[in-house]
């Protein structure tokens, strides 16, 4: 039995092949997914693997698609063809398996795992001699997402804003929280509201060790208001809040309040993302941003909801002046 550092292109496809150039065909490819499920390369192990990856072979190949040597199935394989960024492309047939940049961007996971597990079962079906140069992604991938979303399609990818609020809609799934929450809302942006109070920053301040002079700790001297499910503090004057957009001081006082929204997932130095629920308090200051998501955002005193306080002690007057770890995640200005 030949390891995989022992097996030659021919052996994988049955012909004489040199490299990625040779995979022409939806045949080859079929060769290409039949080899990552195989057998052999179960039991060939990590070890064999690690040594497969340094020689010429992955280097000629596989090592062209960020993903693929490492594919253990099927669907992982067309995923790293499916993933490759434009700008990444091997300039070889196996290009036209990859989904344009900009309509990734507004596909959102569950869609393009689910469109991947459907074309491999589709795959089978395919002439093997079809070359791979007639197969275009990004359209089957149109054709998937209009027979399952009631004909709606990708069309004019650049005009496809709507598109992309529809479908992030219909795999987002019912609001987790609804029926617990103080007010809710739908539409253009779906989700609600929830109660923060006095207590709740109290709670946190105490359990977090945050100083009393802290201007969110209660016990600093500063005037605190629960107003209608909403905390408001009144800030030292002196307080660094940014300008107004015509150059006036702001007013030295900030709100907290409990939204939920279609845009979850912030945490860390990572920013939100549409199409999954979140949670988070919510700092109105001269601009406003949002603290990292909330575990439990119906028992805010919840354990689970360490971390967000946390993040909303320590960095509540970026979120007051309207910096987002969206926008500032790659500038690495959030430790």
């Amino acid at each position: 039995m030949k390891y995989l550092h022992e097996m030659s292109l021919s052996d994988i496809f049955g012909k004489k092949v040199k490299s990625l150039n040779d995979v022409e065909t939806v045949g080859d490819l079929k060769k290409l997914i039949k080899y990552a499920q195989s057998a052999k390369r179960a039991k060939a192990g990590k070890e064999a693997a690690e040594e497969w990856a340094k020689s010429s072979l992955w280097d000629e190949t596989f090592g062209k698609v960020p993903g693929l040597s490492t594919a253990k199935n099927a669907t992982e394989m067309l995923k790293a063809m499916y993933d490759t960024p434009d700008d990444a492309r091997t300039g070889t047939a196996l290009d036209h398996m990859d989904v344009d940049d900009d309509v990734a961007k507004i596909v959102d996971d569950p869609i393009e795992n689910a469109f991947l597990k459907q074309y491999v079962k589709d795959l089978e079906s395919e002439d093997d001699d079809r070359p791979l140069s007639d197969v275009n992604v990004t359209k089957e991938l149109s054709r998937f997402i209009k027979d399952q979303f009631n004909d709606r399609t990708v069309i004019g990818f650049n005009e496809s804003y709507s598109l992309k609020e529809t479908l992030l809609k219909e795999a987002l799934g019912p609001n987790p929280w609804a029926d617990k929450l103080r007010k809710t809302w739908d539409g253009s942006f779906p989700g609600g509201s929830f109660d923060v109070t006095i207590a709740d920053l109290q709670y946190w301040a105490d359990a977090l060790g945050v100083g009393d002079d802290h201007p969110l700790n209660p016990k600093n001297g500063q005037k605190f208001t629960d107003n209608d499910g909403e905390v408001i503090v009144k800030l030292d004057p002196y307080t660094r809040l940014s300008s107004l957009m015509d150059g006036s001081r702001a007013y030295p006082q900030i709100k907290l309040r409990g939204e939920v929204s279609d845009w979850g997932g912030q945490r860390g130095s990572r920013g939100a993302r549409q199409g999954s629920w979140g949670a988070r308090i919510y700092v109105d200051g001269p601009y406003g941003s949002s603290a990292d998501d909330l575990d439990d955002p119906i028992n805010l005193q919840n354990p689970k909801n360490k971390e967000s306080f946390a993040d909303l002690f320590k960095n509540w007057l970026k979120y007051a002046n309207g910096n987002t770890k969206g926008a500032l995640e790659l500038a690495g200005t959030w430790d």
